[in-house]
């Protein structure tokens, strides 16, 4: 089997399967985590079929000491129904150092992803950089960037290289609209391409649970095929800086769509 072969087969399986800020409190200092679990279907274009997708994930920031200084922690989990296929594990843990102020956030992520199931069995360590700026006290625009390995249990190894770019919009300041994109490029003219959008409402700032949900549409190169992910979710915050609505829980706590690398996966 064709390292090409290896690639695309996996992909379908794995992916079917100058204004300033305001000023926040504790920009850098003290502890903030989120906990978060989430249902997608996903369905194939042209009679492809779909999948199920159940999953979960913690993330950790811990301030340093130095500055705006913040190191973080995330590890999660996703299992995933394939129609006639069986079922996919996809398990993660990532670390990240970014530094965080109340113009925006920089930093730099590394990560690791473990994939098995359906014969495929795919180790993936990413590696990337991104940037936030809070352009507005209400919007926020970030990029990120980066490249990722993969070994896929015998069959070959290959390497990818990923860009992104984000826009959110506070419509108020507990109700965000996010539009997204990312670019995965795998080599050989193998490419995906992603289009997302998410809505997520903080339902109190006492007890700070929020509800989301997306669509994301995946366009592979060549036009052959396409996915389309709906996602529905609950995130509980928890910063320890007083943050209350879900604008200052968002900046303030822990860095999400920069170090996010799940979607990754469907490059391989």
């Amino acid at each position: 089997m064709s390292l090409r072969s290896t690639i695309l087969g996996t992909a379908c399986v794995v992916a079917v399967a100058a204004v300033s800020g305001p000023a926040f409190a504790d920009m850098g200092g003290g502890f903030s985590g989120t906990l978060q679990g989430q249902y997608s279907n996903i369905s194939a274009g042209s009679g492809g079929g779909n999948a199920n997708e159940w999953g979960g994930q913690g993330s950790g920031a811990f301030g340093t000491g130095w500055g705006g200084l913040k190191l973080q922690v995330d590890g999660g989990y996703q299992g995933v129904t394939v129609s006639g296929n069986g079922s996919i594990d996809d398990w993660n843990v990532d670390g990240a150092a970014f530094w965080q102020s109340g113009w925006g956030r920089l930093g730099g992520t590394v990560g690791y992803n473990g994939i098995s199931g359906s014969g495929s069995n795919i180790n993936i360590t990413n590696y990337g950089g991104f940037a936030e700026w809070y352009a507005a006290p209400m919007f926020t625009v970030g990029v990120k960037g980066g490249g990722a390995s993969a070994n896929d249990g015998g069959f070959g190894s290959g390497t990818a290289t990923y860009v992104g770019g984000e826009a959110v919009f506070y419509a108020m300041p507990n109700l965000a609209l996010n539009a997204d994109i990312d670019y995965f490029s795998a080599g050989h003219g193998d490419s995906i391409t992603n289009y997302g959008g998410t809505v997520e409402w903080l339902v109190s700032e006492h007890v700070p649970v929020s509800v989301y949900g997306g669509y994301t549409y995946s366009d592979f190169s060549g036009g052959s095929t396409h996915l389309s992910t709906w996602t529905v979710g609950l995130k509980f915050y928890l910063n320890g800086n007083g943050a209350s609505t879900l604008v200052d829980r968002q900046r303030t706590g822990n860095a999400n769509w920069g170090t996010e690398t799940n979607l990754i996966d469907a490059v391989f």
